[in-house]
């Protein structure tokens, strides 16, 4: 991507934040009005997964329960459910786990790149077109993320912090 997408102005902006490595359950966070995220005011927390050896919960920003996803094939393939109702599936496009491809359950289908090395940009393809936009730091725990507003939804936002967590355990 040499040029800044149409939206990137009026982008939705998050950030997904793993805090330790060994549980590494992502939150996902909208940062505060300033964009100054600090320890006192990390900004609105949007959801987090939940990792258990029963595998993930999706959680919203008040603890409910909005998900669940599954690892049929752990690294390779993931589907999330919700009430019964398949939401969307993940699967992995490359050998490294760099690019994804993923089936949401209106047909819709978009194509992932994560990073190999920390400074390139993670993305997100939908029809051709940059609906996400990511990049990785300060440190590897962290993700900065920019989505298309016409694009953004609740489920969108499981799937990117579940492959932060895979990206940080490769």
């Amino acid at each position: 991507m040499t040029k800044p997408p149409p939206w990137w102005r009026s982008a939705s902006k998050y950030y997904s934040r793993i805090l330790t490595f060994r549980h590494a359950s992502p939150h996902v966070w909208v940062p505060p009005e300033d964009g100054e995220v600090t320890i006192d005011s990390p900004g609105t927390l949007r959801l987090h997964l939940e990792v258990s050896s029963k595998g993930m919960r999706v959680l919203d920003g008040a603890g409910q329960e909005r998900g669940q996803i599954a690892a049929p094939v752990p690294k390779v393939l993931y589907t999330m459910h919700r009430d019964g109702s398949h939401i969307w599936k993940l699967s992995a496009r490359s050998i490294v786990l760099r690019r994804h491809a993923v089936q949401f359950a209106s047909a819709d289908r978009w194509l992932f790149h994560t990073p190999w090395y920390w400074w390139l940009n993670i993305l997100g393809v939908q029809s051709g077109a940059v609906r996400v936009v990511g990049w990785v730091g300060p440190s590897k725990r962290l993700w900065g993320l920019c989505v298309d507003p016409e694009y953004d939804s609740f489920d969108l936002l499981p799937l990117l912090a579940l492959m932060h967590r895979n990206w940080l355990h490769s």
